[in-house]
């Protein structure tokens, strides 16, 4: 709960926390999300696919970490494993075509987690995300098209475009909404 005084301000500060997040989204340097055009231009076609790739399978790692406990009974695992390998394979489906490699990659990415989380049980990413990462991944896809017209920026354009990646750096929050639950004591 905020300082009393600041209740009447309290709604403007979680609409502009939200406002932040939704900024970061946006930025992510990514296909054809903003920070995905603003990389392409800022590096090329070559480069921007490696970044961006690079930056996807982080945000999958990060995401995922925790998803699958290892505590879990083993009757649920054989549900939820199988579930969250099938989650990979398709946020993976504008990376590779081939379903082989897809089932590779998704299986590479959960074994890593599932191994993170085995050798240190406390470290949790934030499974919030998980819905922003499938429809990235399968919907707006990863590389960005080459574009026609391919000309170097000007020393103004790179100056705004590294501005507006370090804009994505400072509204980035890993874990933006926790939500915790506090038991109640009963009488």
């Amino acid at each position: 709960m905020p300082n009393p005084h600041e209740i009447m301000h309290y709604p403007f500060l979680f609409a502009g926390f939200l406002s932040l997040v939704f900024t970061c989204m946006n930025l992510l340097p990514i296909g054809q999300l903003d920070g995905g055009h603003v990389l392409y231009g800022l590096v090329g076609y070559k480069w921007h696919r490696i970044v961006a790739t690079t930056i996807y399978f982080m945000l999958l790692l990060y995401t995922g970490l925790g998803y699958i406990d290892i505590k879990t009974q083993t009757d649920q695992l054989l549900i939820e494993i199988p579930l969250y390998i099938f989650f990979l394979f398709m946020a993976l489906r504008s990376l590779f075509e081939k379903k082989r490699d897809r089932l590779m990659y998704a299986l590479l990415i959960f074994t890593l987690q599932y191994s993170i989380g085995w050798l240190m049980p406390t470290v949790h990413g934030y499974s919030g995300w998980l819905a922003f990462v499938i429809l990235v991944g399968w919907m707006v896809g990863i590389p960005h098209p080459r574009s026609d017209i391919e000309q170097p920026l000007d020393l103004k354009r790179k100056i705004l475009g590294w501005i507006a990646l370090a804009i994505f750096i400072l509204c980035l929050t890993p874990n933006p909404i926790d939500i915790m639950i506090v038991p109640t004591a009963t009488p």
